[in-house]
């Protein structure tokens, strides 16, 4: 077969002779070029690879011991060796809360008495800035609703959690005829007995009281919740229209067609139900299912969120608008049930009556970024400017909460302005503690006005807690600080608590224990680098026989075998990519000259690794690895701490820096590595030697691929002209032998 031409087509072995197998045979002695070429870039292909996992391997221990992002383990630089333990203990020796230590930098020991604890100077609100939902109540309203509907609803919020409360006939006296008799007592009795059922209550000053309630008095309607909670009201508001459904037997109503038209602000969508065939079913849950399930004309909104459907006690059916249909024209017609078509069937929800009068959804606590100066300040208040450090900060009637208070933050007053949607209050802190730091609001009628609407009291009467310095006694000196976290001698302290006459002993040691931990883990990391790029550099290529190495394979070899033995055969190929590789055999060997030699000190005395417990293996196998001596290295970090500091990271000089100088001669911007194999994310990626070898070797491939291809197409020519030829021979032969008589 044809292995460098893509066409089927020949016609071949007219002759007798096999066209394809001599043709084949004699384009495997011309590849023998190209398959050289295709192993050469394979194994340019996985070289590289080998020294990309190379240079990974650098980059991974670079960034940990020799880094600015791992401080915590940069050997370069002392506070690497900063560790330090300490200790807070009172008069009985156990652990004293009263102070606590973060940091520390050196080896102290104190003793504190903490007399007074620092303040921050801090103004709160007095009271609740919104402690209410307030609106008219319209009675009769209530009762006309539950007259038609059979009931009122309200949806009510709590902490985000929602509740319906419903009222009926049954919570109200009955007036005959003239249906239920809403008693303003009696709905505030019932609301707030219901509104203990769905929310519960809570203890406040001894007593049990709702988490919500309401009062009702003289058509006011106010709702309020315990201190702490978040409480939102939706208005009930309901508009229904009923239709007469007698005539219509009660099996035409549960299994019959029915089918109706809702026209919502002029969009009409039609609701069709087909029988049910699971067993009967009351009518208005088949209509509530149909119109959850169907979205209203050229909308994602299902019908469910604008209309219901019930059947009141004297039979008929209600269709009643929902808290969103009541803004909506909402109209139903064309009511067919089992064949029967019922008229009347008409809903207009503009036409609903306002319950209480708040706007849905009115809570008892500020959005700060929807609530504006204006509704803060109250109607008419406009432009303004409040006072606060002598800093003046200027708002619009417009200017939103939010805005108002961050401009305060930002002003350069230093103090932090904010509002609590829990406790409903704000709050003024001063951004420095300490007696010296007090805040100072103006006295002009603007900052008044602000400072009202947020119950504020200016005078520090009340809600002010005061500016303090802390007062402690340090090692028997009395002295002040204006915060409770300062720095003492390189420890980071904190009072928690006044001790009470206590002293409290702080003390700070060096952790030779977590500095030997971490030369322990760089000496490991060290030598399990330099064992794998040992084995590398010592691997030397599999055989396949006496003589011959596992090559890479050629396209043709990898057609003719499965995809196990392939694997199998490049396992052992890839062996000895970097078999004496001279550019890491030569940082191995400039990596252990470095370690094993001595730092000069800055008092003149010389250092080195194996003064301090740190040697070479002794087992010449090893290639060098490192060996600790625990005990000899950590005398030599308890008893000459700053000389083994000094050792790693001296500028240049340090082990840590001649370390880091080889890997960046390995993988840095003119690294040995780099400008050979090139590294991911880089412009080196395809600018290196490897790359551009590789380069090369693919067009060489294209080029004899095109030179084979033409040769096949030749051979193939010459031999369909040897064919032709042969069977003009035969023809001939033929004739003759037939003139012949033969």
């Amino acid at each position: 077969m044809a292995i460098y031409t893509s066409s089927t087509n020949r016609l071949t072995g007219l002759s007798g002779i096999d066209t394809d197998s001599m043709v084949d045979k004699l384009m495997y002695a011309e590849s023998a070029k190209l398959f050289r070429y295709q192993r050469n870039l394979q194994w340019k292909q996985w070289q590289q690879n080998a020294y990309r996992t190379v240079i990974d391997q650098f980059k991974t221990f670079q960034n940990k011991w020799f880094s600015a992002t791992s401080m915590s383990t940069n050997l370069r630089y002392s506070s690497a060796f900063s560790k330090y333990t300490s200790s807070v203990t009172g008069k009985d020796g156990e652990e004293s809360k009263a102070i606590s230590v973060t940091k520390s930098t050196g080896d102290v020991s104190y003793e504190i008495e903490v007399e007074q604890l620092a303040k921050y100077d801090t103004y709160k609100s007095t009271g609740n800035v919104v402690s209410k939902i307030s609106g008219n109540f319209d009675k009769a309203a209530v009762a006309e609703a539950i007259n038609k509907n059979g009931k009122a609803e309200f949806s009510v919020t709590l902490d985000g959690i929602s509740k319906t409360i419903t009222f009926t006939k049954d919570d109200f006296a009955d007036g005959g005829a003239a249906g239920v008799i809403i008693d303003t007592g009696d709905f505030e009795s019932a609301f707030n007995n219901k509104l203990a059922d769905a929310f519960g209550t809570e203890t406040v000053g001894g007593n049990e009281k709702n988490k919500v309630s309401v009062t009702v008095s003289n058509g006011k309607f106010d709702m309020t919740a315990i201190t702490g909670h978040i409480v939102k009201i939706a208005d009930g508001k309901a508009s229904s229209k009923s239709i007469d459904l007698s005539g219509i037997g009660s099996e035409a109503k549960s299994k019959g067609d029915i089918k109706f038209k809702v026209n919502i602000n002029g969009k009409e969508t039609e609701v069709s139900i087909k029988p049910d065939d699971k067993g009967e079913s009351t009518i208005e849950k088949r209509i509530n299912e149909a119109l959850q399930k169907t979205n209203m004309a050229g909308s994602k909104t299902k019908l469910s969120a604008y209309v219901s459907a019930s059947v009141d006690s004297s039979g008929k059916l209600v269709f009643t608008s929902t808290e969103k249909g009541s803004s909506s024209n909402v109209k139903i017609s064309d009511l067919s049930v089992a064949g029967v078509d019922l008229d009347g069937a008409e809903l207009v929800a503009n036409n609903t009556k306002t319950l209480i009068g708040v706007t849905s959804g009115s809570s008892n606590t500020l959005n700060t970024k929807t609530v504006t100066m204006e509704d803060l300040l109250g109607k008419g208040n406009a432009d303004g400017t409040f006072t606060i450090n002598e800093k003046k900060i200027k708002y619009t009637a417009d200017t939103n909460l939010a805005t108002f208070l961050k401009k305060i933050n930002d002003s350069g007053a230093g103090v932090t302005a904010a509002y609590n949607t829990t406790t409903e209050s704000f709050t003024f802190k001063a951004n420095d503690g300490g007696k010296v730091n007090n805040i100072k609001f103006g006295t002009d009628s603007n900052t008044a006005a602000v400072l009202s609407a947020m119950k504020i009291d200016s005078t520090g009467a009340s809600g002010h807690t005061k500016g303090q310095d802390a007062i402690l006694v340090i090692d028997g000196v009395r002295t002040t600080r204006s915060t409770n976290s300062f720095d003492l001698d390189g420890m980071s302290v904190t009072l928690n608590a006044e001790t009470n006459g206590e002293t409290i002993k702080l003390g700070s040691k060096y952790d030779v224990d977590s500095v030997y931990s971490m030369v322990e883990e760089f000496v490991n990391d060290y030598n399990t680098l330099i064992a794998d790029l040992n084995s590398k550099v010592k691997e030397t290529r599999a055989k396949s026989d006496k003589y011959s190495h596992y090559e890479p394979l050629t396209d043709m070899q990898k057609e003719e075998m499965d995809s196990e033995d392939i694997e199998l055969w490049e396992e052992k190929a890839k062996t000895g990519l970097l078999y004496k590789d001279d550019i890491i055999t030569g940082l191995l060997s400039r990596m252990r000259s470095s370690l094993y030699s001595s730092i000069k000190l800055e008092d003149g005395s010389s250092m080195a690794l194996y003064q301090i417990g740190i040697t070479t293996s002794s087992n010449y196998t090893d290639n060098g690895k490192l060996v600790i001596d625990e005990e000899k290295l950590k005398k030599a970090i308890s008893e000459n701490g700053s000389s083994i500091v000094e050792l790693f990271t001296r500028s240049k000089e340090g082990l840590a820096d001649q370390m880091n100088t080889i890997i960046e001669s390995a993988i840095g911007t003119k690294g040995s590595l780099r400008d050979r194999a090139g590294i991911e994310g880089t412009a080196s990626v395809d600018q290196n030697i490897l790359s551009k070898a590789i380069k090369e070797l693919n067009e060489k491939i294209t080029t004899e691929k095109e030179k084979l291809a033409t040769k096949e197409t030749n051979y193939y020519k010459m031999f369909s002209s040897m064919e032709s030829a042969m069977t003009s021979m035969d023809s001939q032969l033929s004739a003759l032998q037939s003139m012949l008589g033969m």
